[in-house]
């Protein structure tokens, strides 16, 4: 059982990071910068 905890504290880490990761590039890729509002405005 301890031996499961510590293979689940090492390898834990890894995955929290990469699931952070992807959140912030789904914020990035959702939001339009100025030079994107500019040029895609019109068209709408």
């Amino acid at each position: 059982m301890l031996q499961r905890r510590r293979w689940d504290a090492v390898f834990s880490g890894p995955q929290h990071f990469l699931r952070n990761k992807r959140r912030e590039g789904e914020e990035y890729r959702s939001e339009m910068s100025a030079f994107e509002l500019r040029k895609n405005l019109p068209v709408l």
